[in-house]
């Protein structure tokens, strides 16, 4: 987990293999719980009252892939831009969990990255790998406003022989 003010990550590469990547960015003030749901641990914001900004860019890519992987984002905007990614992929024949981003202004991904050959976009993939017989875990995104531009994208795909999760966006805007 990684809790703080405003949450930049800039460039890099941050992977938990069949692990719980919760990235969170809360106000002044505020307190975080860990809870343990029965398998595992989260964290808790029942009593935060503000958030802050989480900004992924510069091609950084946060990875959860592999049996019950899942990531987790909470925070006022989720900005995913210049080539930053969240991925969970289903690999093998173990399943993963889901990818939740609760942004309680916004959810703003745009752009692509420049360290590759082919330039990456920013986006959000979860999706079942060629070869791999797990099912791939639900893409859900709670804001009121979520805006995709510039090439940013929502991915839940199957290229392999188990089941794609589900796309589950709650937005007004």
């Amino acid at each position: 987990a990684l809790v703080g003010g405003d949450v930049q990550i800039e460039g890099g590469y941050i992977k938990a293999s069949a692990g719980r990547i919760e990235i969170a960015s809360v106000g002044e003030n505020s307190v975080v719980s860990l809870i343990s749901p029965g398998q595992g641990w989260q964290l808790g914001y029942e009593n935060v009252s503000t958030y802050r900004d989480i900004t992924i860019s510069n091609d950084a890519q946060v990875e959860a892939s592999g049996k019950d992987g899942a990531i987790h984002l909470q925070g006022r905007k989720i900005n995913l831009n210049t080539g930053g990614q969240l991925v969970n992929l289903t690999i093998d024949r173990e399943s993963t969990g889901p990818i939740t981003l609760n942004g309680s202004e916004s959810v703003y991904l745009s752009g692509g990255g420049s360290k590759e050959l082919i330039p990456r976009d920013a986006g959000v993939v979860t999706s079942v790998q060629p070869e791999a017989v797990g099912d791939s875990g639900d893409l859900i995104i709670n804001t009121p406003q979520l805006v995709l531009e510039n090439g940013g994208f929502l991915d839940v795909g199957i290229l392999g022989s188990g089941q794609g999760g589900d796309l589950i966006v709650n937005a007004s805007e």
